[in-house]
């Protein structure tokens, strides 16, 4: 009876072990919350629209920088 109960605790443990370190479901990906409203460029799926890319990915990354650089100037100024 002690061997079937041991074996009955190890099957609960696995499984949930397994739940919390198994796969995400298909479909759900995890939320990047970048702290800004500003949207990133979206991944360019063709070669040719990488230099464009580069352009879009520069100018969010100012934009991001400059919102930052004036939440910091607000935070540190009260």
């Amino acid at each position: 009876m002690r061997l079937i109960a041991l074996l009955v605790a190890l099957l609960v443990g696995g499984l949930l072990i397994y739940k919390r370190m198994g796969p995400a479901p298909v479909g759900q990906e995890p939320s990047v919350q970048t702290g800004s409203d500003v949207q990133p460029p979206g991944i360019p799926t063709d070669p040719g629209e990488i230099k464009q890319f580069q352009q879009d990915m520069n100018e969010y990354m100012k934009e991001v920088e400059e919102k930052r650089a004036a939440a910091i100037e607000k935070a540190t100024s009260q």
